[in-house]
């Protein structure tokens, strides 16, 4: 190691470097005669060339590396976490961990991991860019852009040649956003989630509800009778919820894409053609509206057609003075639907299809009914048996017109008995059996008490009901609302025949027969925030990464092409080339120069103590004891002897010479002033050993 050569020389010979320096010349006039202003300083490692393999080269860049793979696995945590919650609730983690508090870690470790290998790629840059002459600010201006985003902002427009360095400046910049867009990949918004709770909307097959009086005789129930009245008198959200039960406000039933129901239909005909007008209006069915008498009268309507197949439950006309007259139908029918959801306490559906059920016109009471390819729900086979077989056990025949009906003693008001009138409507005596959810039924019972008190609300037929007089218009509060202060109409009549048809519809379904009945179950859904995994919020840390790749895989390349010409390993962000050169000469020739092999600066620097001070602090120190003196010392002495031995030589006149004099002495030179010898430390113990370790792959 004695042989090796002083680390620094200028642009001439080494042995010329004190007499140049100490010449009686000012530095400025140094410069100014020099070719080029700009102080030519290199640093030299003088040895033979050492011929290594990239893979070796790789080696002193496994922090680097180490750190980028964290900052990568890092990026690919962010995406597990966030996709692994996309579209749920934000869960409930234990104690303050959240996505959100694991993403903000997640992105402090991949942005930490991505400086780390940026910083030392510019410090690599760095003794690239000074293996050529170079103003000595230029190691101030990467040294900075080492640091973080502002000395990067600076070099970008010091050195916006240099491409490598502006691309790592461009890096270190632009991670300054990576905080905020990557915690934007984690969108918030409000959601229904599945919860316990009850979730069922009531539909139903058969209606069969009545009463029975002493003789014989059908009556309304009183449900019905209300239901009818406050469909009328109230507003259709008054109602909207009585057929189905939500316990969170919130429900779905993915399982019913669609689904039928039995309901209760409306028609309502502008009959004004039909009007006899004259001092009396009146109808060819006899209804009439007098001045001085009724102005608004109605009466159950005569039939309008001889298929007893088309008959409806209930049909009235009305007659307003003025000449308006309409004819309103009530009949069962079925209602398939769309789209069932409950949303804020609401029932949500779209009526898709609707379905008339033909009236079996038997000699007792009437019925209406219909079978056939008709299910409840998905997923239900309707198609019929020739016999009674598992589920297929309800009995069915066909109508003249091709429609398929369940025969009396199936329609649950009567026995069966082959000679009932039915056949008379029936292609044959045939009977199939279909299962008894794909039938529908509107029961003789229920048919015949509807109707009757139905007429006694809008009059027999021949015996009419009416809003009377001219002033007062007295009449029943039903009548009342169809006259309208006699502003009734085509749109009036629609609208009240479809809000007492959709509460009858209500009222079928809360009450309807518990036979083939069941209701529709769902699931509850309760209001949570979910997250939304908003992907396109991590392009800028793709790009950085890749970047970041490509930067270092550059400089690797670099580096390895320099160590092959100049003969050191990657010196990065180390500070111990620069120090070394700072050592007092003595120094320098006791240990060395600086060898290729970093780590072995590294091992030097952990044995020698210094210190900053200036040169003529050395002529100021008490000499050296006896027991001090050794070769080292006369060596320093010889040096000093020598610098001013060049200063008292020159040819300079005395004025230069003492002005010269008194300036190395008032001012100096800074060096780093060989202390002592630190004795060989002992390796510590295991955990210290093995925590220095790590701090060197830490993305720290």
């Amino acid at each position: 190691m004695a042989d090796r050569q002083p680390l620094v020389t200028d642009s001439m010979d080494q042995t010329d470097a004190h007499s140049a320096r100490f010449s009686g010349r000012t530095l400025r006039e140094e410069l100014s005669e020099s070719p080029n202003p700009v102080s030519k300083v290199r640093l030299v490692a003088h040895h033979a060339k050492p011929t290594t393999s990239i893979m070796t080269a790789l080696s002193s860049w496994m922090p680097e590396m180490a750190s980028y793979c964290i900052s990568t696995v890092s990026l690919f945590a962010i995406v597990a976490v966030v996709q692994t919650r996309d579209g749920k609730p934000l869960p409930n983690w234990p104690g303050f961990i959240t996505v959100n508090f694991l993403v903000s870690a997640l992105t402090s470790i991949l942005k930490a991991g991505l400086l780390m290998p940026v910083s030392e790629a510019v410090s690599e840059l760095k003794w690239l860019w000074f293996a050529k002459p170079r103003p000595a600010k230029d190691m101030e201006d990467f040294d900075r852009a080492s640091r973080g985003p502002r000395g990067s902002l600076r070099l970008l427009f010091q050195h916006p040649r240099h491409l490598l360095a502006c691309i790592a400046a461009l890096i270190t910049v632009a991670s300054l956003g990576i905080d905020a867009l990557t915690q934007l990949t984690v969108q918030p918004y409000d959601c229904l989630w599945d919860v316990s709770g009850t979730a069922s909307v009531n539909k139903t097959n058969n209606y069969t509800a009545a009463e029975r009086s002493g003789g014989n005789s059908n009556l309304i129930d009183v449900p019905m009778s209300r239901a009818i009245y406050k469909g009328v008198l109230s507003s259709d959200t008054d109602r909207s919820d009585i057929f189905y039960d939500c316990s969170t406000s919130n429900c779905t039933f993915e399982g019913a894409t669609y689904y039928r129901s039995l309901a209760m239909c409306h028609s309502v005909v502008d009959i004004s053609a039909d009007v006899n007008a004259g001092h009396n209006f009146d109808l060819p069915s006899g209804l009439n509206t007098t001045y001085h008498g009724n102005l608004f009268a109605t009466a159950e309507s005569p039939p309008v057609t001889d298929d007893p197949e088309e008959g409806p439950l209930f049909a009235f006309e009305g007659l307003k003075y003025g000449n308006f007259a309409f004819r309103a139908s009530l009949f069962p029918c079925i209602h398939t639907y769309k789209g069932l959801i409950i949303s804020g306490n609401q029932l949500k559906h779209t009526l898709d299809s609707t379905t008339t059920l033909p009236r079996i016109n038997i000699s007792s009471t009437p019925y209406f009914s219909l079978a056939g390819d008709f299910p409840p729900l998905p997923g239900i086979d309707c198609t019929p048996s020739t016999t009674r077989q598992g589920s297929k056990t309800c009995a069915v025949r066909t109508l003249k017109s091709g429609k398929r009906y369940i025969v009396p003693s199936e329609e649950g008001s009567r026995r069966y008995s082959e000679s009932d009138d039915d056949l008379r409507f029936a292609q044959s005596s045939d009977i199939s059996f279909y299962d008894p959810v794909c039938t529908y039924t509107f029961g003789s019972y229920a048919t015949d008490a509807i109707a009757s008190y139905l007429r006694t609300l809008y009059g027999k037929r021949g015996h009419q009901k009416s809003v009377t007089g001219v002033w007062d218009g007295m009449g029943d509060i039903l009548l009342m609302y169809l006259y309208n202060d006699g502003k009734s109409n085509m749109t009036i009549a629609e609208t009240y025949m479809a809000r007492l048809a959709d509460a009858m519809t209500v009222q079928m379904r809360r009450n309807g027969a518990a036979t083939n009945s069941a209701p529709i179950l769902g699931q509850a859904l309760r209001s949570r925030t979910c997250i939304r995994f908003e992907w396109q919020f991590l392009l800028l840390d793709v790009v950085l990464l890749v970047g970041t790749a490509g930067l270092v895989a550059v400089t690797v390349f670099m580096s390895w092409r320099n160590r092959q010409e100049m003969g050191r390993r990657a010196w990065k962000s180390s500070s111990l080339p620069l120090l070394w050169c700072g050592l007092e000469d003595s120094t320098r020739r006791r240990f060395g120069g600086m060898d290729y092999a970093g780590k072995e600066l590294w091992e030097k620097s952990k044995v020698l103590e210094v210190m900053l001070g200036r040169a003529q602090d050395a002529e100021k120190k008490e000499p050296p004891s006896p027991r001090e003196t050794d070769g080292e010392s006369e060596m320093e002495a010889a040096e000093q002897e020598e610098d001013m031995s060049h200063l008292e030589g020159a040819d300079v006149t005395d004025e230069m010479a003492s002005s010269e004099k008194g300036r190395f002495l008032d001012s100096g030179w800074l060096v780093l002033r060989h202390e002592r010898d630190i004795p060989a430390s002992k390796k510590g113990n295991v955990v210290r050993r093995v925590m220095v370790w790590l701090s060197d792959y830490l993305p720290i």
